[in-house]
């Protein structure tokens, strides 16, 4: 098993073309996808949230200090959050950051690198929508925030927010533990990362409450204080050296 384990790498390391040397700086745009979530994903009212998907766009520098060893940093924009689905709801937390990776690369061989390292996340934006069925009957409302469907069959009505800010509810900065691996081939990168935020997502002061905007009254249902980011992303990227 041990010996098959090998082989199977050194043919992945063969098949690469890249080779770098001490001095080299690599620039690597990339874009991909992820899946975001966060734990605990149970609010203090029992309400339990699941994973959604985003979108992760970006580019990193890496210096060598040697053949095998490389650090690098970057800026990526990053689309995370949670939602939930329930029978009569449908919520979704949309939490945009800018985040630096400041990562350790350890280049296996020609190609394969795994790498860790520490990532400031700077929050964007935070914007909350949802959907609940609420009424029996059609439901109208000046307020832009509020959208009404036409009445289903059963003459009941959904009630719809889209995009409510929610920033002062959520921290402006957390650090993030990111660790991954990346394989080259002919300058093509793609890359996998497991990131780990160590910091609540939300403020400590949050509790089950509401959110007012001038005459807006809109129940607020994301509140655990101490949830914290997960996300597990995969980029498509193209290395160059300078």
């Amino acid at each position: 098993m041990r010996t098959t384990l090998s082989i199977l790498l050194l043919s992945v390391c063969m098949a690469a073309a890249a080779q770098y040397e001490k001095n080299d700086i690599i620039i690597t745009p990339m874009a991909g996808a992820s899946i975001a979530w966060m734990a605990p994903n149970a609010t203090s009212s029992g309400d339990e949230y699941s994973a959604k998907a985003g979108l992760v766009a970006g580019v990193e520098a890496e210096y060598m200090l040697s053949r095998n060893i490389g650090l690098s940093a970057g800026l990526a924009y990053s689309q995370m959050g949670r939602k939930k689905t329930e029978r009569k709801y449908d919520y979704t937390e949309k939490i945009d950051y800018l985040n630096i990776p400041l990562m350790v690369n350890y280049h296996v061989c020609k190609g394969l690198v795994v790498k860790a390292g520490i990532q400031p996340c700077v929050r964007l934006n935070a914007k909350w929508g949802g959907m609940e069925l609420i009424s029996k009957t059609p439901v109208t409302s000046p307020d832009p925030y509020y959208i009404t469907t036409p009445a289903n069959p059963n003459d009941q009505a959904l009630f719809a927010y889209e995009d409510i800010p929610f920033n002062k509810y959520t921290n402006t900065m957390v650090v993030a533990l990111p660790m991954g691996l990346s394989y080259e081939y002919h300058g093509f990168v793609i890359d996998a990362r497991y990131v780990l935020s160590l910091g609540n997502t939300f403020k400590n002061t949050v509790a089950y409450d509401y959110i007012e905007e001038g005459s807006r009254h809109m129940r607020f249902y994301v509140v655990n204080s101490n949830a914290k980011n997960r996300n597990v992303q995969i980029t498509l990227g193209y290395r160059f050296k300078l």
